[in-house]
């Protein structure tokens, strides 16, 4: 079951001036006097990867439903969906 997206569409991506930003200027992400950059830009690396983190949810799941035997496809999906995880670590 496909939905459309109302979201801005990815990729996204993380910036840094003083504060950390998900660009295009999806969300501002302030230090607010907390200066645990580790943190702040893990986060920052997991708001960034969540159109990624749909689209390959909802790749492996619409290949699931259709009970496809391409285990091909299904291999590629999910090495899409680990390369999706390690960019929300900030791994990629």
């Amino acid at each position: 079951m496909t939905q459309e997206n109302k979201h801005i569409a990815g990729p996204w991506k993380v910036s840094r001036l003083y504060d950390i930003f998900i660009e295009p200027r999806i969300c501002e992400i302030p230090g607010n006097g907390v200066y645990d950059y580790d943190t702040w830009e893990a986060n920052a690396h997991l708001i960034a990867a969540a159109p990624d983190l749909l689209e390959a949810l909802e790749n492996l799941l619409n290949w699931h439903e259709t009970k496809s035997p391409d285990f091909l496809l299904r291999d590629m999906f999910v090495k899409d969906g680990w390369k999706t995880i390690n960019k929300a670590r900030g791994q990629a």
